[in-house]
């Protein structure tokens, strides 16, 4: 029991995510780290999104809404990850400015 919940604790860090906070548009949304999506780069492979393939029928990326030092990290993890469905997450405040 002890070795499965250590387990279970791993795989629910967001170690990576703080590595990078300059990419975070909010610090209570980090990204797994088992389960984000990698960008296909030598260097900075992080992005604020995880690919979602357990929930339903059909898989999609959960993502921040890309910030201008994100926009072309972003668009190349659209093309990258070829999903058909994207989930972008933002406050009610960008709405408004949407």
């Amino acid at each position: 029991l002890q070795n499965l919940l250590v387990k279970e604790e791993s795989t629910r860090s967001i170690s990576v995510a703080k590595l990078f906070p300059d990419k975070n548009r909010f610090t209570d949304s980090l990204p797994y780290d088992h389960g984000r999506v990698l960008l296909p780069t030598s260097t900075d492979n992080y992005i604020n999104a995880v690919s979602v393939r357990n929930c339903g029928a059909v898989p999609f990326i959960l993502a921040q809404m890309p910030m201008e030092n994100t926009v072309n990290d972003w668009w190349q993890m659209v093309l990258n990850q070829k999903s058909n469905i994207l989930v972008c997450l933002h406050s009610s405040s960008e709405v408004k400015k949407l």
